[in-house]
């Protein structure tokens, strides 16, 4: 009788340990089914998304499909460009978004590119009503340099912050590059791209631009490229301004004083007048003047550069150093004449296009970033559900993949 009791007591108290997680069981599943319906769901309204997201792809394709495209870049674009200013992405872009676009038209360069070329002027420091006036100067330098405005942008930039303390305008240096470019072998392109090599250190010896564009432009006459001309220059000046003590030697028995300072007073012509009519003066020998050259500016680069404007070139470096003083308005002068040409006027036309494909795609905009958004909340839920149940996941997901829809 005992032994039957306990048998019945035992097995109620199996029962009870099995009760609790037995209940837990019936909650994970039931968990779980809920999970599956919710994943479920999305999957249906994500498939009609989808479906939505066709149709309106349909819709935009023909012919509205490259006016989103452009749209979406130039609102990109746009949008890098604000977040260096201290005002809202709104009323910068209602401010902002239609003088850019008028430049675009103006200059026949595509308003992404010359959001672009808004971005570097702003970077470079000026601000957005200072980078627009100085748009309208580089895209005149740009035409007129046959080459984008972005590199004009870069270039004009580069020398502008370089030379800051010589006060040239914008519409001087464009003046400048584009009088080197007509008086030596090199484009408006290479003087952007490699002024660089030599702006700072130049700029430091209060060398002036226009000596050094003078002195590339003479080099190049002479065989060497906008490249080799501009670091060649910068070595010169290098060696001037940190004198080896072989350089020093040959200064003291030169009887000359050649340093920083006398490039600030004299500038590189000045300062390589002395030095050669000194190097005259102790020899006569034209073999032993280029050794005593060789010895005081050591690198090849910059040996080469001052041969260059010193001997025979010394002459076409100082007719275009005359040159530069009667720039003004070079640029303009040139942009009148390219802007005549048949190739300008096509570009100015594909411009307005572009602008119009712009006007037409942004309106597009706005349903097109609410569907995406609606898209991309349907796809968390689903992404959760894959991460905790990788092994059920697959049967819902390898279907759904096969369907097209993933």
């Amino acid at each position: 009788m005992f032994s039957k009791q306990f048998e019945t007591l035992a097995i109620f108290r199996v029962v009870d340990n099995l009760t609790k997680p037995i209940d837990e069981m019936a909650k994970a599943v039931d968990g779980l089914k809920k999970s599956l319906e919710v994943v479920r769901d999305r999957l249906d309204k994500l498939q009609q998304a989808g479906e939505k997201m066709a149709k309106f792809g349909a819709a935009i394709t023909a012919p509205f499909a490259g006016a989103t495209y452009l749209a979406m870049n130039f609102d990109r674009a746009m949008n890098e460009v604000a977040t260096l200013v201290d005002m809202k992405l709104g009323e910068f872009r209602k401010k902002y978004d239609k003088e850019i676009l008028r430049l675009a038209k103006k200059f026949g360069q595509s308003p992404e590119q010359m959001a672009r070329a808004f971005y570097q002027a702003i970077s470079a420091g000026l601000k957005p009503d200072e980078a627009v006036k100085f748009l309208e100067r580089a895209g005149k330098a740009a035409i007129a340099g046959v080459t984008d405005i972005f590199t004009a942008t870069d270039g004009l930039t580069t020398a502008l912050n370089a030379w800051k303390e010589f006060g040239y305008t914008v519409g001087e240096l464009s003046d400048y590059m584009f009088l080197a470019v007509k008086a030596g072998k090199t484009t408006f392109r290479e003087i952007a791209a490699y002024i660089g090599n030599v702006a700072p250190i130049a700029s430091k010896a209060g060398v002036s631009i226009q000596e050094v564009l003078a002195a590339m432009a003479t080099a190049t006459t002479q065989g060497a490229t906008t490249s080799e001309a501009f670091n060649g220059i910068r070595a010169a000046i290098e060696a001037i301004m940190n004198p080896t003590s072989q350089a020093e030697k040959w200064f003291e028995k030169l009887g000359v004083q050649i340093d920083t300072n006398t490039l600030k007073q004299k500038g590189l012509r000045g300062t390589l007048e002395i030095l050669s009519k000194a190097i005259r003066n102790y020899t006569d020998n034209e073999a032993e003047q280029k050794k005593i050259l060789a010895e005081i500016f050591g690198q090849v680069e910059g040996l080469n550069q001052v041969f260059a404007i010193t001997g025979a070139g010394g002459k076409k470096f100082a007719e275009i150093l005359q040159m530069m003083g009667k720039s003004a308005g070079a640029t303009d002068k040139a942009f009148k004449k390219m802007a005549q040409s048949a190739s300008f006027q096509f570009d100015q036309m594909k411009t307005s296009l572009q602008v119009l494909g712009i006007s037409i795609g942004t309106l597009l905009l706005p349903p097109l970033n609410a569907m995406l958004k609606t898209i991309t909340g349907l796809i968390k839920p689903i992404t959760d559900f894959v991460q905790t149940h990788k092994t059920l996941a697959k049967v819902l997901v390898y279907p759904a993949v096969g369907a097209g829809l993933l």
